[in-house]
């Protein structure tokens, strides 16, 4: 199904993003995989995979909010005349708040990263997957925003931009035979939730019809799902992985 297809991953450092990369990895996909900043850590396990014959696993520094790097970017998919055949658009930051402590710079940084850059990742982008016959774009939402918790002003609100924009994004590029969908899901395991609130942590499980978080495992199957031939009349549409969400 991805062998030899291009996989382009932001916020490739996170548990997301690794499940995502040995995801892609054990299906013989090309990836490249995007970090803030160079990592050790994160070189070992990319050079832990063994890799097929042809494929290729790329990792580039790119900070999503720095327009040199956008162009850096551009310039070397340009020099390898790569094409996109699935765009997940995975980077993210949260920052928690009640509205009255809430500064307007801390909106314009969750803002910025959250949805400012993940729209200029897709126009950076958007040249290399028209590339492909069967581009999809995938999204990272989150429950959140679509849900009025306290203290989630800056993060649910960016979430909120981000997936209302997927629907609109599918439709101007339908022109172009390229897909986009957004995934929303409960908290799941990560250095993000790991900072969440113990209490608001478990209002989000408990609120779930399935009682449990979201694993990342959920996150990936749905993504190899509208990565695919399979979801080829998925289109525009926000999907709540929330394990059934009482509200």
């Amino acid at each position: 199904m991805y062998k030899n297809k291009n996989v382009f991953i932001t916020g490739a450092n996170g548990s997301l993003g690794r499940d995502l990369i040995s995801n892609f990895h054990k299906k013989k996909a090309n990836i490249v995989c995007c970090i803030k900043r160079k990592n050790i850590n994160f070189l070992k396990f990319i050079k832990s995979k063994k890799l097929n014959k042809n494929q290729k696993i790329d990792v580039v520094v790119f900070d999503i909010t720095k327009d040199k790097d956008h162009k850096k970017i551009s310039n070397y998919l340009k020099k390898k005349n790569f094409k996109i055949d699935l765009l997940i658009n995975n980077a993210g930051i949260a920052k928690g708040g009640i509205t009255e402590l809430t500064s307007k710079q801390n909106l314009k940084d969750v803002f910025d990263v959250n949805f400012f850059s993940q729209i200029q990742v897709i126009q950076t982008t958007l040249r290399f997957l028209k590339k492909s016959t069967n581009a999809s774009i995938v999204n990272i939402g989150s429950i959140s925003g679509n849900l009025g918790y306290r203290g989630f002003l800056s993060y649910g609100a960016s979430k909120a931009a981000l997936m209302y924009s997927t629907k609109i994004l599918a439709n101007e590029f339908s022109n172009y035979k390229i897909r986009v969908n957004c995934i929303a899901p409960n908290v799941f395991l990560s250095k993000m939730s790991n900072l969440m609130d113990d209490q608001i942590k478990n209002d989000f499980i408990q609120n779930s019809f399935s009682n449990r978080m979201c694993n990342t495992s959920d996150i990936v199957n749905l993504i190899n799902f509208l990565g695919s031939n399979k979801s080829s009349y998925l289109n525009g549409q926000v999907l709540y992985l929330d394990g059934g969400n009482k509200f």
